[in-house]
């Protein structure tokens, strides 16, 4: 028997052991007032094992000089990390998103701040496709602070429920990470020319489909992570930052690299970039389209 739509499931499996690899989280810190970016990308690197960097720009007129405000982030990221995490700095030439984004090649992610959203959103959808479209951003918003003791899932948005594995997948390991659980939402809609009665059969027919397709990918991916599926009626970006209320953290893929080198953002990331309530990971683009672009 299929569950109903929002019951929790465990998919039993062990879990996966603490991830120890060398790639660091960056954290861009173009200036001042950007704390709530550091408390993410400290805890980021804690849960993880990773090295933290802080990366913002030069002193002008002085490439080598490491100016005060980036000096005051990086002794704050070496107290909310604590001892076990190593903390460097990188310096770039500018304070823009897309340098902080180039400069980071190596990491495993790069989180920024919402004061750069504008900007954030340029870097990823404009110009050549580098390193914007490999690595994993996270954009955080101002005021944000973990909880202790945070029982809120991990939400991941899925646009084609039909092949949502590599969103789900790398959804499973940030819930295993925060030791929470997994929430998989949808927003769909059905053609506006149906009558009453064919839409109210037929919504309740395609409702029922998806959830269950999608509780099949999940389950087929063995994470051990308890998990839910959320099937709703309504505009995508909607139901996604109304999930993102109760969520701690929102998990989103990007669009396939186009025929004109460029990975433009859909409207649910968009949107959750400049409105969600929680951070916001933005998944690196589907590496088959980077390469058929190549």
């Amino acid at each position: 028997m299929t569950p109903a739509a929002g019951t929790r499931t465990t998919v039993a499996a062990e879990r996966a052991g603490p991830d120890v690899s060398s790639a660091p989280i960056a954290v861009a810190v173009p200036h001042d007032g950007v704390e709530s970016a550091l408390r993410y990308a400290a805890r980021a690197a804690l849960l993880r094992g990773r090295p933290l960097l802080v990366v913002g720009p030069a002193t002008t007129g002085r490439g080598d000089a490491v100016p005060g405000f980036l000096r005051h982030a990086a002794e704050v990221a070496e107290v909310l990390a604590g001892p076990g995490v190593p903390v460097d700095i990188r310096l770039t030439p500018d304070e823009r998103v897309e340098t902080a984004l180039a400069a980071c090649r190596d990491a495993h992610q790069v989180v920024v701040h919402r004061s750069n959203e504008l900007h954030l959103l340029q870097s990823l959808s404009y110009g050549p496709i580098g390193t914007k479209a490999l690595t994993e951003v996270v954009c955080v918003p101002p005021g944000w602070s973990p909880r202790r003791d945070d029982a809120r899932p991990v939400v991941v948005a899925i646009g084609t429920p039909f092949h949502a594995a590599d969103l789900v997948k790398p959804a499973l390991e940030h819930a295993r990470i925060q030791a929470t659980s997994l929430s998989v939402v949808h927003g769909w809609s059905l053609p506006a020319h149906l009558g009453p009665e064919e839409d109210g059969v037929l919504g309740t027919l395609w409702a029922a489909e998806l959830e269950k397709r999608l509780r099949h990918q999940v389950c087929a991916l063995h994470d051990g992570v308890e998990f839910e599926v959320v099937v709703r009626r309504g505009v995508g970006a909607d139901v996604v930052l109304e999930a993102a209320e109760h969520a701690q953290l929102l998990v989103l893929g990007r669009n396939t690299v186009s025929a004109d080198h460029l990975c433009h953002l859909g409207r649910i990331a968009r949107a959750a970039v400049r409105e969600s309530p929680c951070p916001v990971v933005l998944l690196p683009a589907p590496e088959a389209s980077i390469e058929a672009t190549a």
